[in-house]
C-alpha cells in the first residue's frame, strides 16, 4: 500500500455526514475517521484516508432520518465540491512527494 491514499466521497446526509465524515482535532480531514469502514480499512492497509462530504443535491433529497440514510447512502448520488476535492488532492500529492523525497517511498517502477 506504499505510496497510495484513499479518497472517499460521501453523499450529503443530514444526519450522518458530520459523524461518518468529520475533521480531526487539528481540523484536518485526513485520517480522522479510523473507526468507520473506509477509514478503518485504510488504517489496516497503511493508507492515508480522507473523507469528503458532498454538497446537497439541487433537487433536495428524498426522505430523511437515520434509517433512510443508513439504507441508501451507498447508492446515493454525490454532488462533489470540486474546490474541496482539489484541495485534498493537493494535500495528498504534497504528502506523497515529501514521502518520496524523504526516501520513504520507492521511486516509480522500482519497488
Amino acid at each position: 500500500a506504499e505510496g497510495r491514499v484513499l479518497v472517499e466521497l460521501m453523499p450529503h446526509m443530514r444526519t450522518l455526514d458530520r459523524q461518518l465524515c468529520r475533521r480531526g482535532a487539528s481540523g484536518s480531514r485526513w485520517d480522522a475517521t479510523p473507526m468507520y469502514a473506509y477509514g478503518g480499512l485504510a488504517q489496516m492497509m497503511g493508507l492515508r484516508h480522507v473523507c469528503i462530504v458532498g454538497e446537497p443535491l439541487e433537487d433536495g433529497q428524498q426522505g430523511s432520518g437515520l434509517a433512510f440514510e443508513l439504507g441508501t447512502w451507498h447508492s446515493s448520488a454525490i454532488r462533489v465540491d470540486v474546490g474541496a476535492l482539489e484541495s485534498e488532492l493537493e494535500v495528498a500529492f504534497e504528502w506523497l512527494e515529501r514521502e518520496r523525497a524523504g526516501g520513504r517511498l520507492a521511486e516509480e517502477g522500482h519497488s
